[in-house]
């Protein structure tokens, strides 16, 4: 094995370490407004009815809400909640945005 092989073996194996790091760590949201609460267990309720596969169920893909915004959408007041998807748990490959009024959690 050459000297270059080695250096790539050794980024690719800090790039997996870094990106497990930021998955598990920095990813995940902390709620701590009662209403975001509420919100953030609907979304996680949707999502296990929703995606009810072999993929989803064996553990191989898992989402995480990663951030609870409001927003103001015609009139209305709305959460917007960002989740991400996880292959293995810790690898990213897919963001989605799930939306719901805010007066449905008060």
């Amino acid at each position: 094995m050459s000297r270059r092989d080695r250096g790539y073996i050794i980024a690719v194996v800090v790039l997996l370490i870094v990106i497990t790091v930021k998955s598990l760590a920095f990813d995940p949201v902390t709620l701590t407004d009662p209403s975001e609460v509420k919100f953030g267990t609907w979304v996680e309720s949707e999502l296990i009815s929703e995606y009810d596969n072999v993929l989803f169920n064996s553990g191989l893909v898992k989402h995480r809400l990663v951030s609870v915004k409001q927003k103001e959408e015609e009139g209305d007041q709305l959460y917007v909640g960002k989740v991400r998807r996880y292959l293995f748990g810790v690898i990213p490959f897919s963001e989605m945005y799930i939306k719901e009024k805010t007066l449905l959690f008060e």
